[in-house]
């Protein structure tokens, strides 16, 4: 029987790595969707149920989200209004109201835009508030996990954080490195502006080495242009998520800092101008050849 038990121990072992190795790529697959080089939302239809068919809803409740006429709000046309609030329920294992994108892709120029206005009344966070994120796609046949956001625009105290997050490791560890190294820096800070419309625009070229950049503005003015690593080693490219995330309102031993989050967000862009089939759109392309004129080569 022994003897039996060890001659199957190899064939297990080799199924193990096949369903982990099957396991990991159905999660990169579920990730991932035919490429699509020019995506805005404007949310004009009216309805949650009418966004651009590429984006995804991770909502816990009705409250969590509505289209709402930006009159009201100090625009024009409509756009999407989120809200969390502290008791509601866990999505994908934390307090998160958002939309998403599938994941981008490495070493093409992608635009990332996104009008967004914090509340007049938005109580100063104490417990760092995402209002946008570029979530890394875990390689989950290497048994990695969840990381912090490759690259997140969050509100704290009173202020805006551009956190950017890589590393050149083929396995990101908690703790330690392997192969590589696991770095993150702010790459900027300033002061945010609640019940003001800020129009943030982020252009990227996600990078496994020192290939890549963030440049990224704020109503038409250059905040950073950095150079250099950005994204995870990973299979694949981050992806978009636009809302409001709270992750240490899980925590139910901790105070929570205000009774809900609400923000409104409009114009949601994600586009890969050297990879259109045909002329982009008068108000992108016209977007693009402005700010583009800002950087240096």
């Amino acid at each position: 029987m022994k003897r039996r038990l060890l001659k199957l121990l190899p064939i297990l072992a080799v199924l193990g790595i096949l369903a982990l190795g099957g396991m990991g790529l159905l999660h990169n697959r579920m990730n991932v969707e035919p490429f699509e080089a020019v995506v805005t939302e404007t949310f004009e239809d009216g309805s949650l149920d009418r966004m651009h068919p590429r984006i995804r809803t991770e909502f816990c409740c009705e409250e969590s989200a509505r289209i709402v006429d930006l009159s009201d709000y100090g625009s024009e046309g409509q756009g999407i209004e989120v809200s969390l609030r502290p008791d509601d329920a866990d999505v994908k294992g934390s307090k998160r109201s958002e939309i998403r994108l599938p994941a981008g892709h490495f070493d093409k120029v992608v635009w990332y835009r996104t009008r967004i206005r914090i509340e007049p009344d938005w109580v100063p966070a104490e417990a760092p508030v995402t209002l946008l994120q570029w979530h890394g796609v875990p390689d989950k046949a290497l048994l990695e996990g969840n990381r912090s956001p490759a690259l997140r625009l969050l509100n704290w105290k009173n202020q805006n954080y551009i956190a950017l997050n890589w590393d050149t490791s083929p396995r990101s560890f908690k703790g330690f490195t392997l192969f590589g190294e696991n770095q993150g820096t702010v790459i900027w800070l300033g002061d945010d502006a609640p019940g003001e419309w800020e129009d943030w625009v982020f252009r990227v070229v996600w990078a496994r080495r020192t290939e890549g950049r963030v440049s990224v503005w704020r109503n038409g003015e250059l905040l950073t242009d950095h150079i250099g690593y950005a994204g995870y080693n990973d299979l694949e490219a981050p992806y978009l998520k636009v809302g409001i995330y709270v992750p240490k309102w899980k925590d139910s031993a901790r105070a929570p800092d205000a009774e809900s989050r609400t923000a409104q967000f409009d114009d949601v862009w994600e586009i890969y101008p050297e990879d259109a089939d045909g002329p982009l759109p008068d108000d992108v392309r016209t977007l693009i050849d402005t700010l583009s004129a800002q950087l240096t080569p």
